[in-house]
């Protein structure tokens, strides 16, 4: 089962109360793929994360996308994929204007979450953090590109 499907429903995990999770398996990413990962946080060892972001992108040898994964945390509940942020990349260049237009989704996409949350007077906040984070990740996977 895949993680989203992991996910969905009203709310709930898809795992029954006469089961248990036992492993997860991942696919190696190509040569050509690169990952990072952020969260904000209190502190850097385990706590409670305010907004996280993991991302993998994969390119070929014109410097465009041919693969993008593209995930938020603590904007709901469950984890959130964010396919709308990932097609502004699909078989793009990845350049400064294609890569602020994805940091600007993933920014509407938190707020429009938290909005709609128990939360909601963290909405700025969060958006304005995700906007952060996401700029980070998104330089460390240029550099690593370039190494």
């Amino acid at each position: 089962m895949s993680l989203e499907k992991f996910y969905q429903g009203d709310g709930d995990c898809q795992i029954r109360k006469d089961e248990i999770l036992t492993e997860i398996f991942f696919k190696t990413p190509s040569e050509n793929a690169v990952t990072s990962f952020r969260k904000l946080g209190k502190r850097k060892a385990l706590a409670i994360v305010v907004i996280s972001i993991g991302a993998l992108i994969e390119k070929n040898e014109e410097n465009i996308c041919t693969k993008v994964h593209i995930a938020l945390g603590a904007i709901s509940r469950y984890p959130v994929r964010v396919r709308e942020a990932e097609e502004i990349l699909i078989n793009k260049e990845l350049n400064e204007e294609n890569i602020n237009k994805c940091i600007e989704k993933l920014s509407q996409v938190t707020d429009s979450s938290v909005q709609n949350s128990p939360f909601k007077d963290l909405a700025l906040y969060k958006r304005e953090s995700m906007k952060g984070i996401s700029t980070e990740v998104f330089d460390h996977i240029l550099m690593q590109f370039k190494a």
